[in-house]
């Protein structure tokens, strides 16, 4: 391997591009003038070496306005975004495995890798890698197809207590007494929304969680051991929740399901792992459970 990064950064050296220009031959504009706009010219073309990984083109055209413009007049928060996308050293996608994690050039911000479907797919933070192991003179591009921003810094208990539409999944982590638990991983979490847990017939919380066994049944039917962003589910596909029971992927009508709940907000990233977003509270079978642990 060591002779092999050898063997392309001498090829590299040869040819005499450097990232920023290998990224422009790649056709990815929108992050050379992007980097133009934060002052990275400069550390990009000159520094190194860097692993990059540049969204496409299109990556940048699906980011919404509102976002583009706020990060363009933020020149803080554009070098931070774009450095997240950066990476130290060579790092070549035949070194990757699952759950990999690269410290990006944000201090404390790192990179998850994960590979699916037996090396078919390859993601970074959730976004799919469509092109690898462009040599630059100073580093590799490997293309991804979207930004990865929001930038994941919080983790996933975090994430959850700062959205007042999961307020009741909080207060069910509380009780259930799953902080510790659930502050490990990586997890992904499919997080049913408050008007979730409003849908359930009457009496539901009030008699499954009355035990602490109970509850916390209930809510590790919710995440499964690993990250599995939406490039990671396949129709059909089962996966082992930390209670011990699967949940059912389909794809119906354009939507991913989980059992009988739909994915309404898909791949949010955050330190330890990944969150859906849910609609409907799922429940494993044979639900009542008999435990003589109540919580106070």
């Amino acid at each position: 391997m060591k002779f092999l990064v050898c063997f392309s950064l001498c090829l590299c050296t040869v040819y005499g591009s450097n990232i920023i220009q290998k990224a422009t031959s790649l056709g990815a504009n929108t992050l050379v003038d992007l980097i133009h706009k934060a002052g990275l010219t400069n550390t990009l073309a000159n520094g190194g070496p860097f692993t990059v990984f540049a969204p496409s083109d299109q990556a940048f055209a699906a980011v919404p306005q509102e976002i583009l413009q706020k990060l363009q007049s933020d020149k803080a928060l554009l070098q931070k975004v774009l450095k997240y996308h950066v990476v130290s050293g060579m790092h070549y996608a035949d070194e990757a495995n699952n759950e990999l994690i690269i410290p990006s050039l944000v201090p404390g911000l790192n990179i998850r890798v994960n590979i699916y479907q037996g090396g078919q797919v390859a993601t970074v933070e959730g976004s799919k890698v469509v092109l690898t192991n462009q040599n630059a003179s100073n580093g590799v591009i490997h293309v991804i197809d979207s930004v990865m921003y929001p930038l994941p810094d919080n983790t996933l208990l975090q994430y959850v207590a700062s959205q007042p539409n999961l307020s009741q999944l909080v207060y069910s982590v509380i009780r259930a007494d799953l902080q510790a638990e659930l502050a490990g991983g990586p997890f992904t979490l499919f997080a049913p929304v408050d008007s979730a847990f409003d849908k359930l017939p009457a009496g539901f919380l009030s008699d499954n969680f009355l035990t602490l066994d109970g509850s916390r049944r209930l809510l590790r039917f919710h995440y499964v051991k690993g990250t599995f962003y939406s490039s990671g589910l396949k129709d059909g596909m089962m996966v082992p929740t930390v209670e011990g029971q699967n949940l059912r992927i389909r794809y119906t009508n354009g939507h991913v399901m989980v059992d009988n709940a739909r994915v309404i907000n898909p791949d949010i990233n955050v330190a330890n792992g990944v969150i859906h977003i849910i609609d409907t509270f799922l429940q494993p079978s044979n639900q009542t459970t008999a435990s003589p642990h109540v919580i106070g």
